[in-house]
């Protein structure tokens, strides 16, 4: 018995000390995940551990590892996986891996590789969150980057100007705090209030006055309007009426001011108010001039130098008056001539005209057509000269009538012209006037009269005065008649 247990407590210590010495060459973990079980398995060999997991690919939320031949691969050194992607992982998170060669038939599993890298899942897409539209005040310097977005928001394009208006949309991107996610682009609205506006004066407008004259005749520059378009306006300096400005960029709020106007007197046009100068014969009475054809709004104020009797030559003036002195200017006087004669002038209406005639013509009638303003009577004298003045001619006896008929059959140039004389019958007054010079040419016979350059010769022909006629036969008959007592005297001293 003694040596029995002897025997027994020496094998005891051999299956310690073997039980110790395979427990070193397990693998720690596998040590610990069968740390009650002891498996002697004579016939399977060890393996080498395998090098650490490389990245073959990855999203945000997987990661693929490269191929180790007959290898396993694990997250967390626990659980194990063929598979070399991993999914179901958290974006921008790294992850290290593990792996070993799997047991077989004939070899045990290998140690557990060293841990790889890190790998980072990537970040996934982020998503717009959209905000409560933004308000803020116009200023001429106003940028898209004055206006404050929340700390994960940024504008796209910061630097754009901004101007007045509501529902403008502009560009920003939303990054989430996490930083899991990819900046994300959407669209924010922003309201731009107008700024208030400032009044910009302008130069006072002046226009003439009119009846039923009203502000909104008056034009302004772009821009302005006025408050009361429909105020009648009248006559005056510095009228000031209130109006209102806005910008034409839009980007401010109306403006109110006044704008200064001078509403000159207007002119009332009398170009047609008759006040003629006229002349007159003396008859004792005394005479004046009217002034008529007035426009509305005019009277006449006073005439100055009017309601003459003695003959002479009286400027007569009309002076004006308006009933609207407020508003319209009084016209200009006006002056006109009043002539108080002895007699009137008479008035020709048809002078005499000249003309060329052929000398075969035994006399051409001259006339001339007058009239007597003052119902006077009319006298005519002709007159005769060698130049071409109606003065200093040679009286033409007889010629006292309207009509003259000049019988000079010389050829050559003779000038006419006629004294009519106006005498009136209530003072037994005259006043003559002289008409116009006229040539009356006597050409040869034969000469086409209308167009010289048309001359053609005829047959002359004498034409004897009467009277010269008449001297010839008595001058042959006073000569036959001495030839006869000559010779008849001859005769008896021969015998």
């Amino acid at each position: 018995m003694k040596q029995l247990r002897k025997t027994l407590l020496v094998l005891t210590l051999v299956i310690c000390l073997a039980f110790v010495t395979a427990g070193f060459a397990l693998p720690m973990n596998l040590m610990q995940a069968n740390a009650m079980s002891i498996m002697i398995e004579d016939d399977k060999e060890p393996q080498d551990a395998p090098a650490a997991p490389t990245l073959f690919g990855k999203t945000a939320t997987s990661i693929t590892l490269n191929t180790i031949e007959d290898a396993e691969y694990s997250i967390d050194g626990v659980t194990w996986q063929e598979e070399t992607e991993f999914t179901g992982l958290a974006p921008n998170t790294g992850y290290t891996f593990f792996a070993r060669i799997k047991e077989t038939s004939t070899h045990f599993e290998s140690p557990v590789s060293i841990a790889s890298e890190v790998f980072t899942t990537n970040k996934a897409e982020g998503t717009f969150v959209g905000i409560a539209p933004l308000s803020t005040t116009y200023t001429t310097t106003l940028r898209l980057s004055n206006v404050l977005l929340p700390a994960e928001y940024t504008w796209v394009d910061f630097g754009v100007s901004l101007s007045a208006g509501n529902g403008q949309v502009f560009e920003a991107t939303y990054t989430d705090p996490s930083g899991d996610f990819h900046p994300a682009s959407g669209l924010i609205t922003v309201h731009v209030a107008k700024a208030d506006g400032v009044f910009v004066g302008i130069a006072p407008i002046s226009i003439v006055f009119s009846s039923g004259l009203r502000l909104s005749d008056l034009s302004l520059p772009t821009g302005y309007v006025w408050v009361s378009g429909s105020t009648l306006l009248g006559a005056g300096n510095g009228q000031a009426f209130a109006a209102t400005y806005t910008d034409p960029s839009g980007n401010f709020n109306s403006a109110s001011g006044d704008i200064t106007i001078n509403v000159t007197k207007a002119g009332i046009d009398t170009s047609g108010v008759v006040f003629a100068s006229k002349t007159v014969t003396f008859d004792g009475n005394e005479h004046s001039l009217v002034a008529t054809n007035l426009p509305a709004g005019v009277t006449v104020e006073s005439y100055d130098n009017n309601n003459k009797s003695a003959v002479g030559v009286y400027t007569i003036t009309v002076n004006f008056s308006v009933t609207d002195e407020v508003n319209f200017n009084v016209p200009s006087s006006m002056t006109a001539t009043l002539t108080i004669v002895v007699a009137q002038d008479p008035v020709i209406t048809t002078q005499p005209q000249g003309d060329t005639v052929s000398e075969s013509m035994l006399g051409h009638t001259l006339s001339v057509t007058a009239t007597s303003p003052d119902n006077g009577t009319l006298s005519f004298q002709w007159y005769i000269n060698t130049v071409a003045s109606n003065t200093g001619g040679k009286v033409i006896t007889g010629a006292t009538s309207s009509t003259f008929v000049a019988s000079r059959g010389i050829v050559g140039t003779d000038y006419y012209y006629v004294v009519v004389t106006n005498t009136n019958t209530a003072n037994n007054e005259s006043i003559s006037v002289t008409s116009d010079v006229i040539a009356l040419t006597i050409s040869p016979i034969g000469i086409n009269n209308n167009n010289n350059n048309n001359y053609k010769p005829s047959p002359r022909y004498i034409m004897i005065h009467p009277v010269v006629i008449i001297a010839c036969v008595v001058l042959f008959a006073v000569i036959f008649l001495l030839l006869y007592v000559l010779f008849a005297g001859r005769k008896e001293s021969s015998t």
